[in-house]
Protein backbone atom coordinates (compact mmCIF):
# COMPACT_ATOMS: atom_id res chain seq x y z
CA UNK A 1 0.00 0.00 0.00
CA UNK A 2 1.02 3.46 -0.59
CA UNK A 3 -0.80 5.03 2.01
CA UNK A 4 1.49 3.29 4.89
CA UNK A 5 2.40 6.78 6.05
CA UNK A 6 -0.92 8.00 6.30
CA UNK A 7 -1.84 5.32 7.96
CA UNK A 8 0.71 5.35 10.71
CA UNK A 9 0.02 8.90 11.38
CA UNK A 10 -4.19 8.16 11.76
CA UNK A 11 -2.88 5.17 14.18
CA UNK A 12 -0.65 7.65 16.16
CA UNK A 13 -3.51 10.02 16.40
CA UNK A 14 -5.61 7.31 17.75
CA UNK A 15 -3.05 6.06 19.96
CA UNK A 16 -2.77 10.17 21.50
CA UNK A 17 -6.69 10.37 21.63
CA UNK A 18 -7.03 7.61 23.75
CA UNK A 19 -4.16 8.44 25.93
CA UNK A 20 -6.24 11.63 26.65
CA UNK A 21 -9.40 9.84 27.23
CA UNK A 22 -7.36 7.17 29.76
CA UNK A 23 -6.46 10.41 31.32
CA UNK A 24 -9.65 12.23 31.48
CA UNK A 25 -11.61 9.31 32.62
CA UNK A 26 -8.85 8.59 35.60
CA UNK A 27 -9.02 12.18 36.72
CA UNK A 28 -13.02 11.54 36.80
CA UNK A 29 -12.89 8.57 38.39
CA UNK A 30 -10.31 10.22 41.30
CA UNK A 31 -12.59 13.23 41.19
CA UNK A 32 -15.80 10.83 42.23
CA UNK A 33 -14.13 9.25 44.94
CA UNK A 34 -12.86 12.73 46.30
CA UNK A 35 -16.42 14.04 46.04
CA UNK A 36 -18.00 10.53 47.41
CA UNK A 37 -15.29 11.00 50.46
CA UNK A 38 -16.32 14.75 51.07
CA UNK A 39 -19.90 14.11 51.55
CA UNK A 40 -19.51 11.37 53.70
CA UNK A 41 -17.73 13.82 55.75
CA UNK A 42 -20.42 15.90 55.50
CA UNK A 43 -23.33 13.85 56.53
CA UNK A 44 -21.29 12.62 59.37
CA UNK A 45 -20.74 16.40 60.83
CA UNK A 46 -24.21 17.17 60.26
CA UNK A 47 -24.82 14.29 62.21
CA UNK A 48 -22.90 14.89 64.93
CA UNK A 49 -24.65 18.40 64.61
CA UNK A 50 -28.20 16.90 64.49
CA UNK A 51 -27.51 14.52 67.22
CA UNK A 52 -26.47 18.14 70.24
CA UNK A 53 -29.91 19.86 68.09
CA UNK A 54 -32.19 17.15 69.47
CA UNK A 55 -30.11 16.70 72.75
CA UNK A 56 -30.71 20.65 73.16
CA UNK A 57 -34.62 19.68 72.57
CA UNK A 58 -34.24 21.51 69.23
CA UNK A 59 -35.44 20.01 66.02
CA UNK A 60 -32.84 18.52 64.05
CA UNK A 61 -31.98 19.84 60.79
CA UNK A 62 -33.64 17.63 58.04
CA UNK A 63 -31.37 16.17 55.51
CA UNK A 64 -32.52 15.99 52.54
CA UNK A 65 -31.20 13.61 49.92
CA UNK A 66 -31.23 13.42 46.11
CA UNK A 67 -34.07 12.26 44.17
CA UNK A 68 -33.60 8.28 43.79
CA UNK A 69 -32.62 8.07 39.69
CA UNK A 70 -31.39 11.62 39.04
CA UNK A 71 -32.11 12.32 35.02
CA UNK A 72 -28.17 13.69 34.80
CA UNK A 73 -26.16 11.72 32.15
CA UNK A 74 -29.55 9.53 31.26
CA UNK A 75 -30.49 8.63 28.25
CA UNK A 76 -33.66 10.80 26.99
CA UNK A 77 -32.83 13.60 29.65
CA UNK A 78 -31.19 16.86 27.75
CA UNK A 79 -29.73 18.70 30.85
CA UNK A 80 -29.61 18.33 34.50
CA UNK A 81 -32.37 21.20 34.42
CA UNK A 82 -34.72 19.13 32.44
CA UNK A 83 -37.22 17.06 33.96
CA UNK A 84 -36.55 13.40 34.93
CA UNK A 85 -38.74 10.44 32.90
CA UNK A 86 -41.27 8.58 34.90
CA UNK A 87 -39.55 4.93 35.41
CA UNK A 88 -42.00 3.23 33.43
CA UNK A 89 -41.22 4.71 30.33
CA UNK A 90 -36.98 4.43 30.72
CA UNK A 91 -35.23 3.03 27.58
CA UNK A 92 -38.12 3.64 25.34
CA UNK A 93 -38.15 6.28 22.36
CA UNK A 94 -40.68 9.93 23.05
CA UNK A 95 -42.34 8.19 19.68
CA UNK A 96 -42.60 4.46 21.52
CA UNK A 97 -44.19 6.39 24.58
CA UNK A 98 -46.69 8.98 23.25
CA UNK A 99 -47.53 6.26 20.82
CA UNK A 100 -48.20 3.80 24.07
CA UNK A 101 -49.50 6.55 25.84
CA UNK A 102 -52.35 7.87 22.80
CA UNK A 103 -53.15 3.67 21.81
CA UNK A 104 -53.92 2.92 25.93
CA UNK A 105 -57.31 5.66 25.08
CA UNK A 106 -57.37 5.18 21.57
CA UNK A 107 -60.98 7.18 21.90
CA UNK A 108 -59.45 10.26 23.48
CA UNK A 109 -58.36 13.15 22.29
CA UNK A 110 -55.07 14.09 24.70
CA UNK A 111 -53.51 17.87 25.01
CA UNK A 112 -49.98 18.20 24.91
CA UNK A 113 -49.89 19.39 28.59
CA UNK A 114 -51.22 15.92 29.73
CA UNK A 115 -48.88 13.89 27.53
CA UNK A 116 -45.85 16.13 29.34
CA UNK A 117 -47.19 15.22 32.07
CA UNK A 118 -47.49 11.54 31.64
CA UNK A 119 -44.14 11.32 30.56
CA UNK A 120 -41.97 13.37 33.08
CA UNK A 121 -42.32 14.61 36.65
CA UNK A 122 -43.19 17.93 35.49
CA UNK A 123 -42.88 20.16 39.56
CA UNK A 124 -43.34 23.50 38.09
CA UNK A 125 -44.48 25.34 34.89
CA UNK A 126 -41.21 26.44 34.19
CA UNK A 127 -41.00 22.72 33.88
CA UNK A 128 -43.88 22.33 31.76
CA UNK A 129 -42.62 24.87 29.32
CA UNK A 130 -39.08 23.19 29.09
CA UNK A 131 -40.88 19.58 27.79
CA UNK A 132 -43.27 21.05 25.64
CA UNK A 133 -40.18 22.84 23.49
CA UNK A 134 -39.29 19.06 22.93
CA UNK A 135 -42.94 17.18 23.16
CA UNK A 136 -44.70 19.67 20.56
CA UNK A 137 -41.87 19.09 17.73
CA UNK A 138 -41.95 15.84 18.59
CA UNK A 139 -45.73 15.35 18.29
CA UNK A 140 -46.50 17.42 15.18
CA UNK A 141 -43.82 15.47 13.60
CA UNK A 142 -44.87 12.22 14.19
CA UNK A 143 -48.27 13.46 13.09
CA UNK A 144 -46.82 14.04 9.98
CA UNK A 145 -45.14 11.05 9.78
CA UNK A 146 -49.04 9.31 10.31
CA UNK A 147 -47.82 7.89 13.58
CA UNK A 148 -51.18 9.34 15.36
CA UNK A 149 -53.45 12.24 14.47
CA UNK A 150 -53.27 15.89 15.10
CA UNK A 151 -56.95 16.56 16.14
CA UNK A 152 -56.07 20.98 16.47
CA UNK A 153 -53.44 22.78 17.86
CA UNK A 154 -51.48 20.71 20.55
CA UNK A 155 -54.46 17.99 20.29
CA UNK A 156 -53.37 14.63 19.39
CA UNK A 157 -55.17 11.36 19.05
CA UNK A 158 -53.90 7.10 18.42
CA UNK A 159 -54.54 6.31 14.79
CA UNK A 160 -56.69 3.62 14.54
CA UNK A 161 -55.60 1.04 12.13
CA UNK A 162 -58.61 1.56 9.99
CA UNK A 163 -57.56 5.08 9.18
CA UNK A 164 -54.17 4.08 8.52
CA UNK A 165 -52.81 5.56 4.96
CA UNK A 166 -51.15 3.27 2.50
CA UNK A 167 -49.79 4.48 -0.27
CA UNK A 168 -50.93 2.39 -3.39
CA UNK A 169 -48.67 1.87 -6.62
CA UNK A 170 -50.74 2.02 -9.67
CA UNK A 171 -50.24 -1.08 -12.38
CA UNK A 172 -49.19 2.42 -14.55
CA UNK A 173 -46.79 3.87 -12.90
CA UNK A 174 -45.10 0.13 -13.19
CA UNK A 175 -44.75 -0.37 -16.34
CA UNK A 176 -41.61 -0.58 -18.15
CA UNK A 177 -41.05 2.41 -21.00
Amino acid sequence: MTSNGNDAEFIEQVQLRAKKKAEEYYKLLHEQERIRVQAERSRAYLDQLNNFLKGEGVAPVPLREPKQGSGVGKIGNRAKDFPVRRAEWAGKTLDEIVKNILESSPDRVYHADIIANLIYEIESTVDLRRVKMSLVSILRKGAQRGLWENMHRNLYKAKVGAHRQTKLVSAQSTEVR
